[in-house]
């Protein structure tokens, strides 16, 4: 039987933690998973940060995205059967009809992204970058 290093055997656990986590989903798929995220919108002349917050119900994601001191800035759901967003609730310098075009869009392209696995959509015609990385919930595990 061949012996291996520490190193490779350090090695051989990374390598095997780092595809188990690559394959956890970043989306909530089944009926009532809860997802937290950082939530970072750039934009040319700024940017937005805050959270994001999802949950699952049938085939419908319900979520809200806030800034760090709790104001909503938009409410949101997305029908994965359609592949489209409904914008809800949306904050005042925000609810004008082109910009929510162009948000709610934007924010379908991000979620056919994250279920493939990545969390950044980029919309190269207007230079917007929209980026949700999880907050992990050690809480409840």
């Amino acid at each position: 039987m061949p012996r291996f290093s520490t190193s490779a055997k350090l090695l051989a656990v990374l390598l095997l933690s780092a595809t188990a986590a690559w394959g956890q989903t970043r989306f909530p798929t089944a009926h009532g998973d809860r997802m937290s995220y950082n939530a970072l919108i750039e934009l040319p002349r700024g940017y937005m940060s805050g959270i994001c917050m999802m949950v699952n119900s049938n085939d419908t994601i319900r979520g809200s995205l806030f800034n760090e001191f709790g104001i909503s800035a938009l409410d949101f759901t997305y029908l994965a059967g359609k592949r489209r967003v409904r914008l809800h609730h949306v904050v005042g310098p925000l609810n004008r009809w082109y910009l929510k075009r162009v948000v709610s869009h934007d924010l379908a392209r991000l979620f056919e992204a994250m279920q493939r696995g990545d969390s950044t959509y980029t919309n190269e015609r207007r230079n917007i970058r929209y980026q949700l990385t999880p907050i992990s919930n050690d809480s409840e595990e």
